[in-house]
């Protein structure tokens, strides 16, 4: 496997790493991972890089990224702003290297499938083509999110609302905008995968998506991850993890 890492901006925090297989299976698809975390600071890309790494095994070309997350100084905007450029950036990449890629696949976990929602309904790219997102314990629903999270404040007497602490300034304008439920219909076909012990992101958030998803007439899959939990969907030791392992592959049959 040869991998690489470029920055898309003269930020530590702006970079990504491109992974090219020994044996290429599908040279007409570029897998992209977007990290969760809530966009704050201390959550990085790099737990999301043995699964990045087993996929490239399987013989893809993957570009997963970091981006600018909340702090004083970077705003919804910039954030959203510093995502954007790193998808540009590795279709730049791709598109130099001549690999013959056609194809971008965006698998965000927890706050990364909202930001791929996002890149899907405003694409930052020109010469590939988005053909399919995959969820995994997605952020799907602001509203529904922002009431766990207030629930959460309630029991435990403490100040937890990310939504608020991601948005600030920008709130009123933005959270109905960027809720990933209120930007359908996407027209990309999608898989959504979700554990029903997620605590951190209840599975009812992307049951809702999914719901909302069909009655527009989305090409929209839901699979239940029993007994999972959050993190367990992108942790390659569990059950959990190689099952979405296992979709990733087989998700590029059909595009």
């Amino acid at each position: 496997m040869d991998e690489k890492k470029f920055f898309y901006e003269e930020n530590k925090d702006c970079y990504g790493i491109f992974r090219q297989p020994e044996k290429v299976f599908n040279s007409d698809v570029l897998l992209v991972f977007i990290h969760g975390g809530f966009w704050r600071e201390k959550v990085t890309t790099d737990y999301l890089s043995p699964l990045v790494e087993q996929v490239t095994n399987q013989g893809f070309y993957t570009w997963q990224f970091e981006y600018k997350r909340v702090t004083p100084q970077y705003s919804a905007s910039e954030i959203l702003e510093s995502v954007s450029k790193a998808l540009q950036c590795g279709e730049e990449i791709a598109l130099h290297r001549e690999l013959g890629i056609k194809k971008m696949i965006l698998i965000g976990h927890s706050v990364g499938a909202q930001l791929a929602v996002y890149l899907t309904k405003e694409p930052p790219i020109s010469k590939m083509k988005i053909s399919k997102l995959i969820l995994l314990a997605g952020v799907l629903d602001f509203q529904v999110m922002e009431s766990v999270h207030q629930s959460k404040e309630q029991m435990k007497n403490i100040q937890e609302n990310p939504i608020q602490d991601f948005l600030r300034d920008e709130y009123e304008m933005l959270f109905s905008k960027l809720s990933p439920i209120n930007q359908l219909p996407l027209a990309v076909p999608q898989i959504l995968i979700h554990g029903n012990m997620d605590i951190e992101v209840p599975f009812g958030l992307s049951q809702h998506y999914y719901e909302r998803a069909k009655a527009l007439g989305e090409e929209i899959q839901l699979i239940e991850g029993s007994g999972g939990e959050h993190y367990w969907m992108v942790d390659i030791q569990t059950i959990h993890g190689k099952n979405v392992l296992s979709e990733i592959v087989n998700s590029t049959n059909d595009i």
